[in-house]
């Protein structure tokens, strides 16, 4: 086998073993921050300290988990579980490898997406059905892997056996059942499957696993939970723990849980799940079709969403605007069609407000250095000018409006503390007032009365219920318009003295209205897959709104229609469909948690340096290696050992490396000793020698991303030594070299969003700098220096992608470092003392194929790349320049394997349009492009 055959088999077996990293920053904390830890057998909390009443309650909930509720098996791999406050992201996750847990406790704005329930109790429903999963997966051939290759191994062979939609729609399911709210009884969540069957989108399986670059199609939560509630309602609460032991085990050996399932459902999977979406599906489907106004179109071959809209004092409708082949922008639609006014800058939730001719809205804004600190500061968009002004700077402000007299502005603040406020700002962003706090609860979506005297807001209690309340722009206490109750509502729109707003009720989002004056609550607006921040527009005496279709987010025009008085006291978020198997579990557990006060103590970032927690062989031909892998649960200490054996050389190295994060430039050191390499002198001779190399360095990686664009610069610098020491006869005859050298490195990268279709962005830079030199005794130097722009082209899917590279060398000849020129395609690179490159590439889809077999390869999408490179080298000793061009074309196939992994590799011809500078030239050469996605 040959090593480029070698380096595919392992990335093929290897790819499962890639962590949920996308949150995960090493070294995002800075060192000022102190920890504290509730230890007990169960769990070990961490947290900052101050944070004390958030981690006794998460500790006392997964204790009350792991007691009373262990329907997936009743093993418990204890976890340490890392409570992070600074970020600006709702999300969470569990890591296999190392074992370890992190809760991110920003509150979301956007309840109709991730439920009410208090974040930490919503995430330690979620996680720690992670944590049992994982606890109870580790059986039979599981547990072999685990053996192998460490944590990893589980992860490998979980990954392998049990699909990521059972994970996560069995987290989902496990937030549903032991509460009163979560995903599963949130219209929102089903609004997805819901569209593709009342608008007959039948698609098959694979493409619902796996997604499509061209339709919508839900993701594996949706899909998992569907699944999952199903195999309850229909078998029982024991049903998943037999299928998931016995697949987890690898019984059968080939497609495990689809054999499980056969085994335990007594009908093939295929059937299964044919059963299970036939079953919502009826549920779905309504006497008659709903007939909707939509003013905007569906497009084919692309999704697009147009959400939040607001109508202008001349009738023009402001919404943001998304799609497959466009990022967010904000738009001006009118009769005559509709205008771009700005691209909308990065943000984790798109959310705007526009009052007066202007558009506020929060914007993200990362910590140069800090990962996991992040901030959210409110700009203002002019839409007579276009000009965009920023108000804030490193604050946490979330879902800002606007006065109608425009001289002031409000916003939801969000904490570190995981308290909450109502801010009042001037026009120019400084903070005059607190209107409203609250330690135990959430604002969301503040918005100023007609007379901007007052300030609406749907808020959180601690209880997870959610109240339509009012305050003072004075300040003063909460006046209950809607009182707390198990409700959703958001996306609020102030007209006059009615407040139009968003409500969960019975299994659909709809649009009520608060009237002022009689002080009364009405529906006003339903429709089957949701109705969103439905706004009045009294010129053509009609009511505009975004409705969800499988098509995107549309924007659809309704009369006024009837409005019909609401019963508060009615349960608004019932039971949804698989009623029978939430009742299985006990929805109150959350009211039901023992108070408990666990023993706070210190804990010390240096707790658990070295964990060792994987371990992994490769192979690559001639050598063979194995590594060890550590990470610290802060994520502050990343350590690797290792052993290679080269069968070419019969060589022996060992080596460490390592890097600590938690100072703001890094250190990073590393060392391997190499025994008896051999060099040939002639066929008689051969000599040994031991290589020492070591280096020492730090770096420094600078999140710069803000605005339009994600930034990113890392500054690198290491002195290594070098050290040949002769043994045997070389030892008398040849002589010990040392010399050390330093090595520097620039990197930076720079990206507009991009959208689903594009390949890449329509605007991006990188650059790569680096310089390698000897600073004793020898004399040696190389510089490099690479990068690419990438631009918009013909099509807004297509891409153009210009790249230049320059290298330079020294001539002495005393020590030549290695060669990392990106010399002309097709052609045999050869190091010259100078070098120079350009070139280019025009890339674009071909097809969108939506097609796969077996459940082991899907084809989401094929596309080209025609390619122009030239490549001139210059011979110092000689002064002569050869040049090296090239034309040719790429084939991508963009696909997913084993319905999981995205894997991109392609073909590749090159027409050489000179010599190669030695052996023959061959004009036509074809290569074989690797997952350059899976292989470093």
């Amino acid at each position: 086998m040959n090593s480029r055959t070698n380096k595919l088999l392992f990335a093929a077996i290897t790819f499962l073993l890639v962590q949920p990293l996308f949150a995960q920053q090493f070294g995002g904390n800075p060192p000022s921050l102190k920890w504290n830890q509730l230890n007990t057998d169960t769990v070990r909390v961490i947290y900052p300290r101050g944070l004390d009443s958030t981690a006794n309650r998460v500790a006392a909930v997964v204790h009350t988990l792991q007691r009373e509720h262990t329907s997936i098996g009743k093993t418990l791999r204890k976890v340490n579980i890392v409570l992070q406050n600074q970020t600006t992201l709702s999300n969470a996750y569990v890591s296999l490898a190392p074992y370890r847990s992190e809760f991110y406790l920003m509150p979301p704005q956007n309840s109709f997406e991730l439920g009410n329930l208090n974040w930490a109790d919503n995430l330690a429903l979620h996680e720690y059905r992670h944590i049992q999963q994982y606890s109870n997966f580790n059986v039979g051939l599981s547990r072999i892997a685990g053996y192998i290759l460490g944590q990893e191994g589980q992860a490998l062979a979980n990954g392998l056996s049990v699909p990521d939609w059972f994970f996560e729609g069995d987290a989902v399911f496990n937030e549903t059942s032991l509460s009163t709210n979560g995903r599963g009884r949130l219209p929102d969540f089903f609004n997805g499957y819901k569209s593709l069957a009342l608008q007959e989108k039948n698609y098959r399986f694979m493409k619902l696993r796996n997604g499509s670059y061209k339709h919508y199609v839900p993701g594996h939560y949706e899909l998992g939970y569907l699944l999952v509630a199903y195999g309850r309602e229909r078998f029982g609460a024991g049903f998943w723990l037999q299928v998931t032991h016995d697949a987890a085990a690898f019984k059968p050996l080939l497609y495990p849980l689809q054999g499980s399932v056969k085994r335990y459902a007594g009908v093939p999977y295929k059937q299964f799940v044919t059963d299970a979406l036939a079953y919502y599906n009826q549920q779905w489907s309504p006497p008659q079709k709903a007939s909707v106004n939509y003013i905007t179109p569906a497009q084919a071959r692309n999704v697009v969403n147009y959400r939040y809209p607001y109508v202008t004092g001349t009738g023009e409708i402001v919404a943001l605007k998304s799609s497959y082949r466009q990022i967010p922008a904000f738009y001006l639609l009118s009769k005559t069609g509709e205008r771009k006014i700005a691209l909308r800058e990065i943000a984790y939730d798109d959310y705007f407000s526009y009052n007066s001719g202007k558009i506020a809205y929060a914007v993200l804004k990362p910590d140069p250095r800090w990962g996991y600190k992040e901030f959210s500061n409110i700009k203002v968009l002019d839409l007579a000018t276009g000009s965009t002004t920023r108000l804030t700077t490193r604050k946490r402000y979330f879902s800002p409006d606007i006065a109608h007299n425009g001289n002031f502005l409000v916003a939801a603040e969000m904490r570190a503390d995981q308290s909450s406020a109502i801010v009042l700002l001037d026009a120019s962003g400084k903070r005059l007032r607190n209107i409203a706090e609250t330690k135990t609860g959430v604002y969301t979506y503040p918005k100023f009365s007609a007379n901007d005297q007052w300030i609406y807001t749907a808020s959180r209690n601690n209880r997870g219920e959610m109240a339509l309340q009012k305050f003072s722009v004075n300040g003063g206490d909460a006046v209950d318009l809607i009182p707390f109750g198990n409700r959703v509502i958001g996306f609020p729109v102030v007209q006059g003295d009615t407040v139009y707003f968003s409500s969960s009720f019975k299994g659909n989002d709809e649009t009520w209205a608060y009237v002022e004056q009689s002080q009364n609550v009405f529906r006003v607006l339903s429709n089957p897959t949701g109705i969103y921040q439905a706004v009045f527009d009294s010129r053509q005496n009609r009511m505009v709104a975004s409705v969800f279709t499988a098509d995107g987010y549309r924007l659809a025009a309704f009369p006024r229609g009837q409005w019909q008085p609401v019963n508060l006291s009615e349960n608004a978020l019932p039971d949804l469909y698989v009623a029978k198997a939430l009742k299985q579990d006990n929805a109150q557990v959350l009211n039901n948690v023992p108070a408990r006060t666990f023993v706070s103590s210190r804990y010390r970032k240096g707790k658990g340096a070295l964990n060792f927690h994987s371990w992994r062989p490769y192979y690559d031909d001639p050598e063979f290696s194995f590594t060890l892998y550590s990470q610290n649960v802060l994520n502050t200490l990343r350590t690797e050992l290792f052993y290679a054996y080269n069968r070419n050389e019969q060589s022996n190295k060992v080596g460490a490396n390592g890097v600590f994060g938690a100072w703001y430039v890094q250190p990073l050191l590393g060392v391997n000793q190499t025994f008896q390499r051999r060099v040939r002198y002639n066929v008689d001779t051969t000599f040994y020698y031991n290589e020492l190399n070591a280096l020492a360095g730090l770096q420094l990686p600078l999140n710069l991303s803000g605005g339009r664009q994600y930034r990113y610069l890392q500054l690198s610098s290491t002195i290594n030594r070098q050290q040949v020491s002769w043994t045997g006869l070389g030892k008398r005859l040849l002589n010990n070299q040392t010399f050390n050298f330093i090595d520097s490195r620039i990197t930076y990268s720079g990206q507009l969003q991009r959208a689903v279709q594009q390949i890449y962005p329509h605007w991006a830079q990188t650059l790569q700098l680096r310089y390698r030199t000897i600073v004793n005794k020898y004399k040696a130097a190389q510089f490099l220096a690479t990068g690419s722009v990438y631009l918009p082209a013909l099509h807004p899917n297509h891409s153009i992608v210009l790249s230049a590279g320059y290298h330079t060398r020294d001539t002495a000849n005393e020590y030549t470092f290695s060669n990392n020129f990106p010399f002309s395609r097709g052609y045999t690179a050869i190091d010259f003392p100078r070098m120079w490159r350009i070139g280019a590439n025009y890339h674009f889809p071909l097809l969108y194929p939506d097609w796969g077999f077996a459940n082991l390869v899907y084809f989401k999408r094929v596309r080209l790349n025609g390619f122009y490179d030239y490549t001139q080298t210059k011979s110092l000793r000689t002064g002569t320049k050869y040049f090296f061009g090239t034309a040719g074309g790429e084939m991508f196939f963009d696909t997913r394997w084993w319905n999981q992994q995205d894997v991109t590799f392609g073909v590749r011809y090159s027409r050489l349009l000179d010599k190669e500078y030695r052996g023959i030239t061959r004009p036509n050469q074809w290569e074989f492009i690797l997952p350059v996605n899976l292989i470093n």
